[in-house]
């Protein structure tokens, strides 16, 4: 069972975003962001629904839970989870900003994005 961080629920000019951090049993995590709404679509048509997801693997979040206390943890998802949401919360682009830090400090992440329809 992973555990989640609710991140923003937000409605900004004509989109709904939902962001949510995502806690893995082997240790990773992964920020989710579901938007949908007037930009979704726009640009991708009518009834457009976009989810993106960063991905750290467990190994990545050792890493930048390092770089961001200073502290080594064998297993620090779950405090990287709740650094993260308290940082972001509220935040639109959280997502996108979880991305950047990580390419700031060098951390691997893995990004995918799915576009569905109603």
């Amino acid at each position: 069972m992973t555990k989640t961080f609710d991140v923003a629920d937000l409605q900004a000019g004509g989109n709904f975003i939902k962001i949510w951090i995502h806690i893995q049993p082997d240790g990773g995590l992964s920020v989710d962001d579901n938007t949908y709404g007037d930009a979704a679509n726009s640009f991708y048509g009518p009834g457009a629904d976009i989810d993106q997801s960063v991905r750290l693997d467990a190994d990545a979040v050792r890493q930048l839970h390092a770089e961001l206390t200073g502290e080594t943890d064998p297993s620090p998802a779950e405090e990287l989870g709740e650094l993260l949401a308290s940082k972001y919360q509220g935040q639109h682009d959280a997502m996108r900003q979880v991305a950047q830090l990580c390419e700031q400090h060098n951390v691997s992440f893995e990004e995918d994005r799915w576009i569905g329809f109603d």
